[in-house]
């Protein structure tokens, strides 16, 4: 009669409380009332501790550790976060421990964490594996830096089952919040709508996290480009490791980053044409200059307009018609700049024209 005094509840909600959470019969009155005690110094109102009847057969001294030594876990306030996740109540400090130091062996960022506190709900073990999955996985492993990446850690199954999904359907781009989304109608419309893109968000936080830079920096360099949300993050990753591999600088590419959304085999075929071409004094170009040049080589056979993308097993048609080539003729100006390469290679069969706003190359024969 007292416990039920002491929630206000009435005869009806205690039965209900004892026939789902059984393990309360078994708790003595005093571990029973010091729960509903800390329930309520957390802020829980009395319909609450009902609701989540775990909190009553909780163990007090963990919480209270937990509440002692771990007062801001990844700069979280942890009794906002027990609020928010009431089954962090339960978990043993030891557990906080472990899994906090997993998350770190993976260079996990304190963001993401608090981002994903109900990550401490799961066992070391699952964190640990499920990470390990991640690393191994060329999808998955691109939004390790992403800040809400843990959200693929606490919905691993549903995350997979997804990323399967738009793959047997041919569909490459697959973004953190389509795949973790609790809304099924959210990516129900994604995969009917059919069209395979990134979110802005994902690549702008890659290219962030991948060139340890500023946001806005990025996003002003992509955004010149019409089709930079056209290209998976694992291919941009797969440029990005050739381009290491063929001894090119993190620099170098930074200022290039246009060059990152083109195919590998696109890039060494270019790299192959510019090393044989004998009007082109190779090694009195710079990085930055030679990885325009490889822009320039790609994009002339589309008209400069961005359609150099595309791979041969993509199976798309230009999206740009001939009719608006016109709109994209000062394209060229934002993410390629091949005007200092032109004056060590004088190359009688390209002309210059510009204005105030653009820089077009007209082609007066083929290469």
């Amino acid at each position: 009669m007292e416990r039920r005094l002491t929630l206000d509840a009435t005869e009806d909600e205690i039965i209900r409380l004892f026939r789902i959470h059984m393990m309360v019969k078994n708790k003595s009155f005093r571990i029973v009332q010091e729960n509903i005690s800390i329930a309520q110094d957390l802020g829980f109102e009395k319909h609450k501790i009902l609701k989540y009847g775990y909190l009553l057969h909780n163990y007090p001294d963990y919480t209270k550790t937990v509440l002692r030594d771990f007062p801001n876990l990844a700069g979280a306030n942890m009794r906002k976060a027990m609020r928010m996740y009431p089954k962090l109540v339960m978990i043993s400090p030891t557990n906080i421990i472990k899994i906090y130091g997993i998350l770190k062996e993976f260079n996990i960022e304190d963001e993401a964490i608090r981002n994903q506190m109900n990550v401490f709900h799961m066992s070391p073990d699952t964190v640990k594996l499920r990470l390990e999955e991640i690393e191994r996985s060329p999808d998955f492993r691109v939004l390790l830096g992403h800040p809400k990446v843990l959200s693929l850690i606490v919905h691993h199954n549903r995350a997979k089952s997804r990323l399967s999904f738009l793959q047997q359907l041919q569909m490459r781009c697959a973004s953190l919040i389509v795949l973790n989304t609790d809304a099924q109608d959210t990516f129900d419309d994604y995969v009917r709508e059919g069209k395979d893109v990134n979110r802005m968000n994902d690549v702008l936080i890659y290219l962030k996290e991948l060139f340890d830079t500023d946001i806005g920096l990025v996003r002003k360099k992509m955004k010149c480009h019409p089709y930079y949300l056209y290209v998976p993050l694992k291919d941009m990753q797969e440029t990005y490791d050739y381009l290491i591999a063929q001894q090119f600088q993190h620099d170098s590419i930074f200022n290039v980053m246009h060059i990152l959304l083109y195919p590998q085999e696109k890039i060494q075929n270019a790299l192959n044409q510019i090393r044989t071409n004998s009007e082109i004094q190779i090694k009195s170009l710079k990085q930055t200059k030679l990885l325009n040049l490889v822009l320039y080589f790609i994009e002339k056979e589309h008209h400069f307009t961005g359609n150099g993308i595309w791979r041969k097993s993509d199976n798309v048609e230009n999206i740009i018609s001939e009719k608006s080539i016109k709109e994209y003729t000062g394209l060229i100006h934002p993410f390629l700049d091949i005007t200092p390469l032109l004056a060590i290679w004088n190359a009688p069969h390209v002309s210059i024209v510009t204005n105030r706003n653009s820089l077009s190359i007209l082609e007066q024969s083929s290469f």
